[in-house]
């Protein structure tokens, strides 16, 4: 008689379980998390994730878990990156991180967040340096990245007039809800439309900052400014703590690229590669002596001072991705000429403003494979009177 049940010894049936337990855990590590790894060395490699634990990143590598100190590890790349539109809102924090948003609000207790298909965040208003309404633009981002440097002493919202003009208003931003910005313009309250807006830049926040331990970009366009990574499974979500303190969930498939190197080079403290001066009117005396009294130097701890025909640069070390600063006319000189800054990668332009006013205008520029970088000012036809222009904390970034 065949039975109708089969017996399995407890030592084979412990045994199976095991083996297929394995198996749903290696396609939990393998599935869709297929990553190129860089370490500090310049090695680079190819895993699936594995998970965080408390001090290193978890890679199967060649069917075997291999763990990699966070201090070894340069950059994590996935090998499959979603090609994804981002919302256009751009939340600025003070410790860098830039959040592409969907939907944000503000009353008494804070700002509360909305990134696409992640968790909401709610953070308080001491954390959050501007919000920008419209995507970033050629015409007006120079202008945009200008204010977000500029001192203020009230929340400053940002117009947009025809022409591509920002026009910056103080006073103080007491709600956004419903596609308006309440705002206090001495002491009257008006609800301005968010489509006639660039954004608003809140006064009593510190200026932001660069210096991040890690950086993770997502498939949305949000740059994130990471302090720590909490550890985290197979298959869940990263969990991030930002460097404001702030907590967040991050999913695996929503990962551009992270980098583990923080870097932040300022370029008044370096020595540069060169430096020069060409003064408008040529004279007999000696260029060293011209270079020494007029050429570019370093204007306190972080800036920069040109003149007009003044030029300086410097050399990219390995690593650096992007330069950022803002330039500004001196106000201790009455403006009474043109001049234009120019940015340049490898002696080709890849950024230039003509400064009429004292406003500022800023840059973020990607360096990609460029081993030079120059600042010049052109004092253009109409003589150098008034030429000085400062470079508030020109960096390199990694």
């Amino acid at each position: 008689m065949t039975p109708r049940y089969l017996v399995i010894p407890k030592a084979i049936a412990a045994c199976t379980v095991l083996l297929l337990a394995h198996a749903l855990t290696a396609n939990v590590v393998t599935a869709g998390n297929a990553m190129t790894v860089t370490t500090q060395s310049g090695e680079s490699f190819g895993g699936d994730f594995a998970g965080i634990g408390d001090d290193s990143m978890l890679i199967i590598v060649d069917g075997a878990e291999r763990a990699i100190p966070f201090s070894e590890l340069q950059s994590l790349t996935p090998d499959d990156v979603a090609s994804e539109t981002g919302p256009a809102f751009r939340v600025t924090l003070v410790d860098g991180s830039r959040i592409a948003a969907q939907d944000i609000s503000l009353d008494e207790s804070g700002v509360v967040i909305e990134p696409r298909r992640q968790r909401t965040i709610r953070a308080d208003l001491r954390k959050v340096k501007a919000i920008r309404f419209r995507a970033s633009a050629t015409t007006t981002d120079a202008q945009w990245l200008g204010l977000l440097e500029k001192e203020s002493r009230g929340d400053v919202m940002v117009i947009r007039r025809p022409g591509d003009k920002l026009d910056p208003t103080s006073g103080i931003v007491e709600a956004i809800a419903d596609a308006k910005v309440t705002f206090n313009l001495d002491g009257d309250t008006v609800a301005a439309p968010m489509d006639k807006l660039e954004g608003v830049i809140f006064g009593s926040t510190a200026s932001v900052s660069d210096d991040a331990e890690i950086r993770i970009v997502d498939v949305y366009g949000s740059q994130w400014s990471v302090q720590s990574l909490s550890p985290s499974e197979p298959g869940q979500p990263l969990k991030l703590t930002l460097s404001s303190g702030l907590q967040h969930e991050l999913p695996l498939g929503q990962i551009a690229s992270m980098k583990l190197s923080s870097g932040m080079m300022m370029l008044a403290t370096e020595k540069p590669a060169a430096a020069s001066m060409t003064t408008y009117i040529e004279t007999n005396v000696d260029a060293g002596l011209i270079d020494a009294f007029l050429g570019p130097a370093a204007s306190g701890d972080a800036d920069l001072a040109i003149n007009g025909g003044g030029k300086i640069e410097y050399r990219v070390a390995e690593g650096f991705e992007t330069i950022s600063g803002t330039v500004v006319r001196s106000n201790k000189t009455k403006i009474a000429s043109g001049v234009t800054v120019r940015v340049t990668l490898d002696g080709k332009t890849v950024w230039e403003e003509s400064l009429t006013d004292t406003e500022p205008r800023g840059f973020e520029i990607p360096i990609a494979s460029a081993r030079r970088v120059a600042i010049e000012v052109d004092c253009q036809d109409d003589g150098d009177l008034g030429d000085m222009v400062t470079i508030l904390r020109p960096r390199l970034l990694k």
